[in-house]
């Protein structure tokens, strides 16, 4: 059984979608990275207060309060710490980066199939290779977690439940 032949308007949302990616996924990235940056940073904060002021609560006072306190510092430096490994910050604005070049890549690709077809002089097979490339960049894109729902919203409006 042979495939339909690969259609202009086909690689024209291909490149539709690649244009906007390649821009949007390094600010996605960008984001990622600093929310990454922020809780290292609470984490680094929080454990600095609670190893300097944990002492002197735990040796001038026996109050539940106090450790309580040092108890509650001591476990938000902890959850600060590991929240952006669980959400997986850093992971995801990395991947993000390696996609975005990707997708600059192919959208130039795809920007001389577009002309390739509109003069008929592609055969079928090569523009079928670049689509098949930019489906396995989206896959990339797609798998990534936390998944960039803002922007996937923000490009179909009329798609949101």
């Amino acid at each position: 059984m042979t495939a339909a032949p690969i259609s202009r308007d086909r690689i024209d949302e291909c490149l539709d979608s690649s244009k906007y990616w390649a821009i949007r996924l390094p600010r996605y990235a960008n984001e990622m990275q600093r929310k990454a940056d922020t809780y290292a940073l609470a984490a680094a904060f929080l454990s600095m207060v609670t190893g300097l002021t944990i002492w002197g609560f735990l040796t001038e006072s026996n109050s539940w309060w106090a450790q309580t306190m040092a108890s509650a510092a001591a476990f938000s430096a902890a959850a600060c710490a590991i929240i952006p490994r669980v959400k997986n910050y850093s992971e995801a604005a990395g991947k993000a980066r390696q996609l975005a070049t990707q997708y600059g890549t192919i959208k130039g690709r795809l920007t001389d199939a577009q002309v390739w077809s509109s003069s008929n002089i592609a055969e079928d097979t090569a523009l079928r290779q670049v689509v098949e490339d930019f489906e396995a960049i989206k896959s990339g894109k797609d798998s990534l977690v936390p998944y960039p729902k803002r922007y996937i919203d923000e490009r179909h409006p009329d798609a949101k439940e």
